[in-house]
């Protein structure tokens, strides 16, 4: 449970309240709820990566070519 707590729910909280400022889906449905959990995840890992690479070298990977 503690190794859960530490990588599961740190992540998911930020998500719940950061992102969406609010503890619920604004999209209705399975599908509208999933890609607004997809968006907000993504967000969530390009902010991480940012924090850990920088944001230089973040934009310099995410570059084509």
């Amino acid at each position: 449970m503690r190794l859960r707590r530490c990588t599961v729910e740190r992540p998911f909280a930020e998500l719940k309240y950061r992102i969406f400022g609010l503890p619920r889906f604004l999209l209705r449905g399975t599908r509208g709820a999933a890609s607004e959990m997809a968006i907000a995840v993504m967000a969530f890992n390009l902010k991480r990566l940012s924090s850990l690479l920088g944001r230089g070298q973040l934009i310099r990977q995410l570059q084509p070519g």
